[in-house]
């Protein structure tokens, strides 16, 4: 009698919204490509968009993924410079390597091929249906292809840590990336996942000034980013923000404002100084802006999506050596059964007291 094939379990996020934990079989690997043991996977605000109706297709959500490489083909191992047993973080990105994006200089993630928002391939959003189903974070093994993007983790880095690692890189661009932050002045609006790590990375980047406005209900996030490094917290994104902001900075406005939640970006525009930079994260849709106050004081917009890919070398150095303090923030952890009951009550809000949600498998 022949032994049943192995198999491992995954999470699947149906067009519905629902999400069932399910069991595929363990792919053989090709020379080409690996298999990554999942240590840890952070939820992030798109899969609950997805969730919420961004689903063709049955998939594995999970893109904020580390672990440890548990087959990998041969060439994969030459290609990437790593082999079986080493601790990566993985990156969302899928690109084609010849394209335009794929030339530039650390511009990948606008690959046509692994665009999120133009149909493309990507962790965490390939169809179950694609062979060997297993792309996405919320399972036991992830399959990685050839055009996969790792980075070594050391191994001292614990998992719940390292899952930090792609927000915190995307803070550096957003940050770092936008303005010269030594001495600077930094609003962040909104203190989820993001915005939290941007006060971190503005914080690590010189900024004297790090005002994070929330609004009532996230009290205890707006504590949070003041363990990271924020010297004012503000529960209001109103007319009170705007004189918090005013007092801090002697009635100049901010160098720099990173708009990461809610719809009123009109209202940021009035926390930047003359020659200030506007960086808007996440936002969705048609946006207003005051254009009149933009041009008034020449104020550079700038829109963001991922990270460069040397910030994510920042993010894993600063993350090893325990410069973050993310580590106080309290973590939510799930295991892959109960993925579907943890992102309802996301949807509801009834995880407002710690944006760090993470699967462990």
């Amino acid at each position: 009698m022949t032994a049943p094939s192995p198999t491992c379990l995954a999470a699947v996020a149906y067009p519905d919204g629902t999400v069932r934990p399910e069991r595929f079989p363990v792919p053989e690997v090709a020379d080409g490509a690996a298999l990554l043991e999942v240590e840890a996977s952070g939820v992030c605000g798109t899969d609950l968009e997805l969730l919420a109706g961004g689903l063709d297709a049955p998939v594995i959500l999970g893109h904020h993924v580390v672990g440890r490489l548990h087959e990998v083909g041969e060439a994969a191992g030459r290609d990437w410079r790593l082999g079986r047993g080493q601790r990566v973080v993985v990156e969302e990105y899928l690109p084609c390597g010849a394209c335009e994006a794929c030339r530039g200089e650390g511009t990948y993630r606008f690959c046509p091929d692994t665009d999120l928002f133009g149909g493309g391939r990507r962790v965490g959003l390939v169809p179950v249906s694609v062979p060997p189903s297993l792309w996405g974070g919320n399972a036991e093994l992830l399959a990685l292809p050839a055009n996969a993007v790792l980075h070594p983790v050391p191994d001292d880095l614990n998992a719940q840590d390292a899952v930090w690692t792609l927000p915190l890189a995307n803070a550096f661009d957003w940050t770092a990336g936008s303005a010269e932050l030594p001495g600077a002045s930094v609003v962040v609006v909104g203190p989820g996942l993001h915005g939290l790590c941007a006060v971190v990375a503005a914080r690590l980047c010189g900024a004297s000034t790090i005002v994070v406005a929330g609004l009532p209900h996230d009290r205890p996030r707006l504590a949070m980013a003041r363990e990271l490094g924020a010297t004012d917290v503000v529960e209001n994104v109103g007319d009170g923000l705007l004189d918090a902001v005013r007092a801090a900075t002697g009635g100049q406005g901010a160098d720099l404002v990173v708009h990461t939640a809610g719809p009123d970006v009109a209202a940021s525009t009035t926390l930047v100084r003359r020659l200030g930079t506007l960086v808007l994260a996440g936002i969705g849709g048609t946006t207003p802006l005051d254009g009149a106050a933009l041009v008034r004081g020449a104020v550079t917009v700038r829109g963001v999506r991922g990270r460069d890919p040397r910030w994510v070398t920042r993010a894993l150095e600063e993350l090893a050596a325990g410069t973050t303090r993310l580590e106080s923030v309290p973590t939510r952890t799930v295991a892959i059964d109960g993925v579907g009951h943890v992102y309802d009550a996301m949807r509801h809000g009834e995880l407002s007291a710690t944006p760090h949600v993470v699967v462990r498998p």
